[in-house]
């Protein structure tokens, strides 16, 4: 698990790889809230991940829930496979997946943000 910062701290970009159940649910929990604290836009990448189970989604859906309680966004981004599967499954793509616009100003970070190296 990784965090990048947009170089304003306005935003931020972490990387999640491997399988993701309940052994991870708590670590994730808790960078999330950290994460989730006076920014503007919070990018999950999923792009390495290659299982999640209902522990993470509640993780994942608390922390969307929390950016907005604060005025900030919070997408998912590079889901595919199982992990989209799962999400199509229960509901959530249209709700937590990086199509449904980005905050005025913040067009240029998330563009630095998704072509930071993801290692």
């Amino acid at each position: 698990m990784q965090v990048h910062d947009s170089p304003s701290g306005r935003a931020a970009r972490v990387l999640l790889s491997g399988e993701l159940d309940i052994a991870a649910a708590d670590r994730l929990r808790q960078t999330m809230l950290r994460v989730c604290l006076d920014r503007d836009l919070v990018l999950v990448d999923l792009q390495g991940v290659t299982f999640i189970d209902s522990t993470i989604i509640g993780v994942l859906v608390a922390a969307w829930k929390r950016c907005g309680m604060s005025g900030g966004r919070f997408f998912l981004t590079g889901v595919n496979g199982e992990p989209r599967r799962t999400l199509e499954l229960v509901g959530l793509t249209g709700l937590l997946l990086a199509d449904d616009g980005v905050p005025a100003g913040l067009e240029a970070e998330l563009r630095q943000l998704l072509d930071a190296p993801a290692g």
